[in-house]
C-alpha cells in the first residue's frame, strides 16, 4: 500500500512538473474614454494551478482598483470535417478598475505577473481619454438647497441637468425625447461618511425608474439598476430614470452664470437627496458628469445627436461645529432634541467592595449611537462613595446603554447620585440640561476576623492506612476496597501502535478522495459558471459585434447547468433545458424569446442589437440567480 500511494505521489509530481505553461492575455473594456470615467483590465491566465499576481505599480497615470480574481473553467466541442475535438481551459480571471487621472493617449506598459513560479509580461495597450465636450448643447450642476446649520440637520443637494431646445417645429417638444438616454453621475448618489441619507438608494429612485426593456427615453443614473444595484459607472445600466423635466425659468439660471439670460432657451431636470450629517465638519463632492448623444439638429422626423460629455463643479458643504459659549460640564456630544436618561443598578444590596453594574439609558431623537460614558471620576459625589471600572457604551434599540461597574467605599442606606446630562438642542439652537434619577442601594459592612475567632476543621481520628503493592504505594489511600489494578496495558496499546498506519493509509486516501472532487474539471464548471457568464458579458460590451458575446454567455450558463458542451447546445434545447431543470416558466419564455429575435437583432444591428446585448446582461443575472437557487450551478 505504501509503495503504491509513493508511485501515486511521484506521478502527480511528475505530471504537475511537465504541465502546460500559463499563457497570458489582457484587454481594456473600453478603447476610448472621457476623463472622470472608470475602465476595467482585464488579465485571463490560462493553465493557472493557484491565484496569480499582478504588479500594477507602473500605472501610476491611473487610480488602481482591484475588483477581484475568479477562477474559470471552460469545455469546448469543435466539429470540423467530421472530426471531433473537445478542449478545456482552465485559469484565473483578475480584474482591475483604472480611472485615468489625466486626459491624453495614456500608455498602459507591459506588466509582470507571477504565476506558479513563473513571470510573464502582458503586452502593452493604449487608452484614448478625452476631456470634457465645450458645448451649449447641455449643462449640468450642483447645489445645496437647504444648508445644515448645525449635525443633526437637514442637508438637501440637488443636482440639475440643462438641455437645449429642440430647433423649429419641435421648441416645444421636452429635448429629451431626441436624445433617447443620458447617463448621468450623481455626485451624491453614495452616502458621505458621517452623513445619513433619509432614504436608501432603492426608495430613492425606485418611485423615479420607468419600466425596463419598455423604458427608451430617460436617464441612467450611476449604472444603477433596482433589479441589478452593482452595476459600474456608465456601465450600460437597464433602468432609466425620470427627472421631470420643465421649461426653465429665470429664477432656474440664476445660479448659472452661462445661462444667464437665456432661460428660455433650456429645458431642466432636477434630482434632490436629503441628508443628516452627523458631525460638523467640511464634506466635498465630486462634480456631477453627464454624457449622450444630444439632439443637435433635426432632418425630417429624425434627430441628429451629437456625443457630449460635460462636467459640473465641485461641491463644498460646510457643517458648522457647535457654540462653545455656554456649553455645561455634563456635554458628552449628545446632538438632537427630547433627550431622556433613566439610570439603575443591580444588585440593589451588596457589600462594601462587592461590584455593582450601574445602567444609563439615553433615549432621544438625534446622534444617540455617538454619545460617550460621563466621566465618573470627575464627579465628586461619585468618587467619594465608589471606585468606578471603566465604563462602556452599547447601542439598544432606540437608545443608548451607558455602563460602568461600581464599588461601594462606603456601608450603609446610601444612593447612586443624579448624573447631570446636557445635550444641544437642534431645534432651539442651544443646550438643554438633564440629569438622571438618583438609585437607591443598600451597602453592608464587612466584618473583621481577628486571630482567636479562626477556628481548625475536626480532628482526625484513627491512623492513615498505607497500601503498599508492587505497583507502588498510595499513601493517601485509607480504604483498600478503592485500590484497583493499574498495571501498564501492554496489548491493548500495541494494537492502537499497529493501527495508527493504518489510520494514516485512511487519511491519506480520504484527501485525494476529496482533492479529486474539489478538481474535478464538471464542478468546477458548475461552480464558476455564473462568473463565466458575467465575465462574457463585460467582454460582449466592450465588442463592437456585442451579439455573439452576449448569446455565448448565455448558452454557456445553460450549458454548464445541464452539464453538455456548449457546441453541442442549440438555440431550440434551451428551452428543454431550462424546463428540465425546473426554472420558472416566465424567466424559460424571456430566455427563449431572446434567442428568437437573436438573428434578427444581429444582422439588423444598431439600437435593437444594442438592446438586445442590455436585455442578455438581465437575464445572465436572473438565470443565474435561479440556477443557483435549482443547486444546478454553484455547488
Amino acid at each position: 500500500m505504501i509503495r503504491a500511494l509513493a508511485i501515486w505521489i511521484f506521478a502527480v509530481a511528475s505530471a504537475l512538473a511537465s504541465g502546460v505553461r500559463p499563457e497570458l492575455r489582457c484587454a481594456l473594456a473600453h478603447a476610448r474614454l472621457f476623463i472622470g470615467e472608470s475602465t476595467e483590465l482585464t488579465f485571463i491566465v490560462s493553465d493557472a494551478e493557484s491565484e496569480p499576481t499582478v504588479d500594477v505599480s507602473a500605472l501610476t497615470q491611473f487610480e488602481v482598483e482591484k475588483l477581484g480574481a475568479q477562477r474559470f473553467s471552460n469545455a469546448q466541442l469543435r466539429i470540423v470535417n467530421g472530426q471531433v475535438t473537445q478542449s478545456e481551459q482552465r485559469g484565473f480571471e483578475i480584474v482591475y478598475r483604472l480611472t485615468p487621472r489625466a486626459a491624453g493617449i495614456l500608455r498602459i506598459p507591459s506588466l509582470t505577473v507571477k504565476v506558479d513560479g513563473e513571470s510573464i509580461d502582458s503586452q502593452p495597450l493604449a487608452l484614448r481619454v478625452d476631456p470634457p465636450t465645450p458645448t451649449e448643447l447641455a449643462y449640468v450642476t450642483t447645489d445645496l438647497l437647504e444648508a445644515p446649520k448645525y449635525p443633526m440637520q437637514r442637508a438637501v443637494l440637488r443636482v440639475r441637468v440643462f438641455l437645449h431646445r429642440l430647433p423649429g417645429e419641435y421648441v416645444k417638444t421636452d429635448p429629451l425625447q431626441g436624445t433617447a438616454r443620458l447617463q448621468l453621475e450623481c455626485p451624491f448618489f453614495d452616502v458621505p461618511d458621517g452623513w445619513r441619507a433619509e432614504l436608501e438608494v432603492r426608495d430613492w429612485l425606485g418611485p423615479r425608474a420607468k419600466a425596463a426593456f419598455r423604458a427608451t427615453v430617460g436617464f441612467e443614473i450611476n449604472g444603477y439598476s433596482p433589479q441589478s444595484p452593482g452595476l459600474s459607472l456608465f456601465g450600460g445600466g437597464q433602468a432609466l430614470f425620470s427627472l421631470d423635466g420643465r421649461p426653465a425659468t429665470a429664477a432656474d439660471v440664476a445660479s448659472v452664470p452661462a445661462l444667464d439670460g437665456r432661460h428660455a432657451d433650456y429645458y431642466v431636470y432636477e434630482l434632490t437627496r436629503t441628508f443628516q450629517p452627523r458631525r460638523s465638519g467640511r464634506v466635498s463632492f465630486p462634480p456631477a458628469a453627464l454624457k449622450g448623444g444630444v439632439c443637435a439638429t433635426v432632418k425630417g422626423d429624425e434627430p441628429q445627436r451629437e456625443l457630449v460629455y460635460v462636467v459640473g463643479e465641485p461641491l463644498e458643504v460646510v457643517v458648522p461645529e457647535l457654540p462653545t459659549a455656554g456649553r455645561p460640564d455634563g456635554f458628552v456630544g449628545a446632538i438632537g432634541r427630547v433627550f431622556a436618561i433613566e439610570g439603575a443598578v443591580l444588585p440593589r444590596r451588596c457589600r462594601v467592595g462587592d461590584p455593582v453594574v450601574y445602567t444609563l439609558t439615553l433615549r432621544g431623537q438625534g446622534n444617540l449611537e455617538e454619545v460617550e460614558p460621563p466621566d465618573f471620576a470627575a464627579l465628586p459625589a461619585f468618587s467619594e462613595r465608589f471606585a468606578v471600572e471603566t465604563p462602556t457604551a452599547e447601542n439598544g434599540t432606540a437608545e443608548r446603554i451607558l455602563r460602568a461597574t461600581l464599588r461601594p467605599r462606603v456601608a450603609g442606606e446610601i444612593e447612586v447620585p443624579a448624573i447631570p446630562f446636557a445635550y444641544f438642542d437642534t431645534e432651539r439652537g442651544e443646550y438643554v440640561q438633564v440629569q438622571s434619577n438618583p438609585v437607591p442601594l443598600t451597602v453592608e459592612a464587612v466584618a473583621a476576623l481577628g486571630a482567636g475567632s479562626i477556628t481548625s476543621g475536626a480532628p482526625i481520628t484513627g491512623t492513615p492506612t498505607a497500601i503498599t503493592r508492587a505497583a507502588g504505594a498510595f499513601p493517601d489511600v485509607d480504604d483498600p476496597a478503592r485500590v484497583r489494578n493499574d498495571q501498564f496495558p501492554k496489548r491493548a496499546y500495541a494494537s492502537i501502535a499497529g493501527a495508527l498506519p493504518l489510520a494514516w493509509l485512511a487519511v491519506l486516501l480520504l484527501a485525494h478522495r476529496r482533492r479529486a472532487h474539489a478538481q474535478d474539471p464538471h464542478r468546477l464548471r458548475r461552480k464558476t459558471a455564473a462568473e463565466t457568464a458575467r465575465s462574457r458579458m463585460r467582454q460582449a460590451k466592450a465588442s463592437a459585434d456585442a451579439l455573439d458575446p452576449a448569446r455565448e454567455a448565455l448558452v454557456g450558463l445553460v450549458a454548464a447547468a445541464a452539464g453538455v458542451s456548449e457546441a453541442a447546445l442549440a438555440s431550440k434545447d434551451v428551452r428543454r433545458v431550462l424546463e428540465t431543470a425546473g426554472v420558472d416558466a416566465a424567466l424559460v419564455a424571456r430566455v427563449t424569446a431572446w434567442f428568437e429575435r437573436h438573428d434578427g437583432a444581429r444582422f439588423g444591428g444598431g439600437e435593437a442589437a444594442r438592446a438586445m446585448v442590455d436585455e442578455a446582461a438581465v437575464l445572465v443575472d436572473e438565470l443565474a440567480a435561479a440556477l443557483t437557487v435549482l443547486r444546478r450551478i454553484g455547488t
